[in-house]
């Protein structure tokens, strides 16, 4: 029994920590967007361009994409604070012209 415990205790850190991740590629750019669902009880979204560049500022405010969009030269993003039962969404462009640097707005 206690080692049953155990095993139990140690399970729940891994799966805490899983994510699950999309990838977007658009045929009208070489760029591609990762979105990566990190949490556990509220998901939250690591984003990276080009598999390297982390997107900090939407995770910093802790936005959960909904809906990823191609336009010319990046992304278009629907954002929400869906996963805290807040009902408010944002659109952000995010805007490359090299794939090593990038723009991010609020539309």
């Amino acid at each position: 029994m206690k080692l049953l415990f155990i095993m139990l205790i140690l399970m729940l850190p891994s799966s805490a920590i899983s994510a699950e991740i999309d990838i977007h590629e658009c045929a009208n750019h070489p760029n591609k967007l990762t979105i990566e669902s990190v949490g556990f009880e509220h998901v939250n979204h690591r984003i990276y361009l080009n598999e390297t560049i982390f997107i900090k500022e939407l995770l910093n405010e802790m936005w959960f994409i909904e809906h990823v969009q191609c336009i010319d030269g990046g992304f278009k993003l629907k954002a929400s604070h869906i996963q805290y039962n807040v009902p408010d969404t944002k659109q952000f462009l995010l805007i490359t012209s090299d794939g090593k640097s990038y723009s991010l707005t609020e539309e």
